[in-house]
Formats: C-alpha cells, sequence, structure tokens
C-alpha cells in the first residue's frame, strides 16, 4: 500500500498548484522552503520546493529538506477519502504531539519550528492533492448572503477587579424575547462566531434575547486598563467573574449560558458555581470536565506569526462537511486577534480546569445542563462530552452530526437546530423542577 500523492501526475498537480489563488496569496518572494509529504518506510516522497515565491514539485527517494509530514500508508488511505472518520480530517489531528485518539502514526521529521512556520503552505498543498485524489467532496453548500441583519453592537464598562479593574467590552443582540442567552465564543476568537446562530430566524421568533459578548481584549473589546501586550491569561476565576459581571451589567433575564471549546468548560462551572454567576441554565458545547490533549507550544513563539498558526491549527478542527467560505471565516476571525490572546487563553483550556471528582456535586434541579458535541471535534472528543454528561445527574446530551469544534461558525443553520432542542430541554427541565 502506498500513498494517493505519489500516484498523482506531477503535470496534473503542477498545474493546480500554480493556479489556486489561496496557495498563491501564502506564497512570498521573501522566504524559500523546500518540505516533503512521505510514506513510513517508503522511499519516494512527494517533494515540494519553494524558492522566492516559485513554487516546483518532484518526487524523490532521497529528498533534502527541512522538514518532511510522514505517516503510515494505512493512514494515508484513511486522510485520502471523501468523507474521512473523526481524527484523520487534517494533518493536524493526525500530528502526535497534539493527538491522543488515534495512536502516534503521523509525524513531523526535521525542523519542526518550520513546519509551524509555513503551515499555510503544506496545508494548501495538501488540501490540493486531496482535491486531485478524491475529487468528491463532502462540504456543504456556502451559505446564502444575508439580505438583513438583526445584530446591534454596543460598549459597556464592567468593573473586574481579577482582570485587574475597570474594562470596556463590546457585546451585541439580536432578537426582543423575554428570555436572555448569553453566548461565549471559543479561545482566542471573538463574538462574530454566533452571527450566524443570532440571524436565524428560527430563534428570533422564540421569546428570546440573544447575547454575544468579547472578552476583554478579544475582538473589540478593550484590554484592562491595566494591562500589558502579549500578557494575557484566563483562569475559572477570572471567566465567573466576567460572566457574573455582564448578566448583572445588561440586566439578563433567565439567562441561559452557552459557550463552545474554552467556553463550553466555564459553562460546566458556571453549573456548579451558579450561587456566583445567577444563570438560568447551561449549554456547554464542546464541553468536559478535563481535556486530556497535549497542548501546541508555537502560539506564542517569537519567531512563528500567530496570525497564521492559529488559525491554521484550528482551521484543522473542523468538519469535512463544513462549508469553504464558513471555514475561511473561523480562519480570518482567528488570524485578527491580538499576540498572546489565544495561549494565554489555552493556559485556561489545558491544564487550568479541571473538574474531576468535583460533578456529582452539580444540582440540575438548580441550573438545568444541556450538553451539545461535534461529530469531529478531536480536541474534546463526543466520548469525553458523554462521560461528563454521565456523571451530571439529570444533565442531557447530544451529538452533532457533520459538525467539529466550533460548530456556530463552521454551520450555523445545522448547529441552531441542535441549539434549539437544547434550549427547549432547559426551559421543559426548569419547569418540570
Amino acid at each position: 500500500m502506498s500513498a494517493p500523492f505519489l500516484g498523482i501526475p506531477l503535470n496534473a498537480l503542477g498545474s493546480k498548484v500554480t493556479k489556486d489563488l489561496q496557495l498563491q496569496s501564502f506564497l512570498n518572494p521573501s522566504f524559500s522552503v523546500c518540505f516533503a509529504f512521505s510514506v513510513v518506510a517508503r522511499p519516494e516522497s512527494l517533494l515540494v520546493k519553494v524558492d522566492r515565491g516559485a513554487l516546483t514539485l518532484e518526487r524523490s527517494s532521497q529528498p533534502k529538506v527541512d522538514f518532511s509530514l510522514e505517516a503510515s500508508a494505512e493512514v494515508w488511505a484513511k486522510y485520502f477519502v471523501s468523507k474521512p472518520e473523526l481524527g484523520y480530517q487534517s494533518f493536524w489531528a493526525l500530528f502526535k504531539p497534539q493527538n491522543q485518539l488515534i495512536p502516534a502514526s503521523a509525524q513531523v521529521l526535521g525542523d519542526q519550528l518550520k513546519f509551524a512556520q509555513y503551515a499555510p503552505v503544506w496545508r494548501r498543498v495538501l488540501e490540493i492533492v486531496h482535491g486531485i485524489a478524491v475529487p468528491i467532496s463532502v462540504a456543504e453548500p456556502d451559505p446564502e448572503v444575508d439580505e438583513e441583519d438583526h445584530i446591534t453592537g454596543r460598549y459597556a464598562i464592567l468593573e473586574l477587579p481579577k482582570w485587574g479593574g475597570k474594562c470596556k467590552i463590546y457585546y451585541e443582540q439580536s432578537g426582543t424575547g423575554t428570555q436572555d442567552i448569553l453566548f461565549l465564543h471559543t479561545a482566542g476568537s471573538d463574538g462574530r462566531q454566533y452571527h450566524g446562530v443570532m440571524n436565524d430566524q428560527r430563534l428570533l421568533a422564540k421569546d428570546l434575547r440573544m447575547t454575544v459578548v468579547d472578552l476583554p481584549s478579544h475582538g473589540r473589546s478593550f484590554p484592562p486598563y491595566n494591562s500589558l501586550p502579549g500578557a494575557h491569561f484566563n483562569s475559572e476565576d477570572r471567566y465567573i467573574e466576567f460572566i457574573s459581571a455582564v448578566i448583572r451589567h445588561l440586566k439578563l433575564n433567565k439567562t441561559i449560558v452557552c459557550g463552545a471549546s474554552m467556553a463550553g468548560l466555564i459553562c460546566v462551572a458556571v453549573a456548579l458555581r451558579n450561587a456566583e454567576v445567577g444563570a438560568f441554565a447551561t449549554i456547554p458545547v464542546q464541553g468536559c470536565e478535563f481535556v486530556d490533549m497535549k497542548r501546541m507550544t508555537w502560539d506564542k513563539h517569537p519567531e512563528v506569526n500567530s496570525t497564521l498558526l492559529v488559525p491554521e491549527f484550528t482551521y484543522g478542527m473542523m468538519s469535512p462537511t463544513t462549508p469553504l467560505w464558513n471555514k475561511n471565516l473561523v480562519w480570518h476571525i482567528y488570524s485578527a486577534q491580538a499576540f498572546g490572546l489565544y495561549a494565554g487563553d489555552l493556559d485556561f483550556y489545558f491544564g487550568g480546569f479541571d473538574y474531576r471528582g468535583k460533578l456529582d456535586s452539580i444540582d440540575t434541579s438548580q441550573i438545568p445542563v444541556a450538553m451539545l458535541s461535534g461529530q469531529y471535534d478531536w480536541s474534546c472528543r463526543p466520548e469525553m462530552s458523554i462521560a461528563t454528561a454521565a456523571k451530571i445527574k439529570g444533565a442531557w446530551i447530544k451529538i452533532m452530526e457533520g459538525l467539529g469544534h466550533f460548530p456556530a461558525t463552521e454551520n450555523p443553520r445545522k448547529f441552531t437546530t441542535y441549539l434549539l432542542e437544547a434550549i427547549d430541554h432547559v426551559n421543559a427541565a426548569s419547569s418540570a423542577s
């Protein structure tokens, strides 16, 4: 068994590569790099050379490269299919420093720093190869452009002692209902993730008012007044204080707190610490009691452009069925954030949150819990969310088919269908108790 990239005619691949506008946007006359895609125990590799913006391809049995992306033939075979299984949808999912789901069968040989520096280039080349080897795409069509937007934005000054004092934060709202739902964005991102959800007519027709808020320093929120550039960090106590302050300041009513990834973890904490928060219910999305995945270490490296690396890493965490426009939107939002935000948030996501042994103290008769988990999330995997829900007496959980780590942005309409179920559950559970 070999890998499809060794069988594709180089002239066909070369033609695609030179005409690909996305790849060309990542190439720059100022750099040169050489890398390869290889198969374990196979002599031949696909060699990619970039020399001052010009890219060439060749096959070589003895490539002299800066780095090589290597996996077994069996792993490459699972990657090169139209609809890969969880954990095979990107090389980031296969790369062993990040992945705990699949045994270490993919690795980077050579200069791993250059692997991180040139992530957009190797990722896009690999995508082009995949498109030739597997011409049938499972990505859903791009969404239609909205004709009308229902979201308005404002600023508020919050007193946040744990963040250093006063902070000018940005929030957006849609809907005119009497019950509030507060959306929280993922690590190193901002509230634009929820625009598709907040414009969904099904939610606008319900008795809801939707609010999304940018954490301090994120998106259009200002940094806390005494903060230093690059010094951002998040913690459970800081996060709880922030959510509580938002609910109080905006006078939110019967608030359902909903967030994904890092925000999914804090939604679990809200269920336990609700005496401090004053929420009505919580919907943890991509949440669990503890994340066991090893974290990336290049997100704050001085020799790595974080506005390229961070969006590349997150791009690889989505479902293969995600529309291309939505994947590019996730990429764009992550590229737009300030230096150190993603790294500081991941200090909380990896190791800064551990609720093992605490879940049986959550009382769902006082605060209903409805969990949602994306089928294609290899960071907080579905089985991790299922195991967490099983330890919270009375918790409800649903696996979201065709969604990954950023469901609200990957496919807002599909996510909203699941979100409506979760909202109905927490309201019914509250009425029953």
